[in-house]
């Protein structure tokens, strides 16, 4: 549950002055607070893309969080040198799948206002990041 902190507003009217009383549960509320902690699974994820859509019955948007690799061969051979100690790899011999792979780490599931509010905070940090970007190239042009 967030920390509500009550504090006196500055009254914009003799009206309102009268309205906040002097007990401080009346006061109106100006700020929240959250603490953030990191829960028993957290962990950071690499994010190559993402996929899902919305829920079959429209409530959810469902996005499934992947990364992309090459696959790990599946099975590798080696010569052996004539003191039995290990050779090179016989590339001829390996057995690979050659598809590319989209290991999904997680799956998010999110309401309508949620998604908006996701989409706002991409927003806006990407708007930092281009910012961000835009004035490094004009320092390095300056520079040159």
């Amino acid at each position: 549950m967030p920390s509500l902190k009550r504090r006196k507003a500055k009254p914009q009217n003799a009206q309102l002055s009268k309205n906040l009383g002097s007990d401080s549960n009346d006061l109106p509320v100006v700020e929240v607070s959250f603490d953030l902690i990191k829960s028993k699974y957290f962990r950071t994820i690499h994010v190559d893309g993402a996929f899902g859509g919305i829920s079959p019955t429209g409530t959810y948007l469902r996005m499934g969080i992947f990364n992309e690799s090459q696959p790990i061969p599946e099975k590798i051979t080696h010569s052996l040198t004539p003191d039995n100690q290990l050779g090179p790899e016989n590339i001829e011999k390996r057995l690979v799948n050659h598809s590319f792979i989209r290991e999904v780490e997680a799956d998010l599931i999110m309401n309508f206002e949620t998604a908006k509010l996701l989409k706002n905070w991409l927003e806006q940090q990407l708007s930092m990041f281009e910012q961000m970007n835009l004035s490094r190239g004009l320092e390095g042009k300056k520079n040159v």
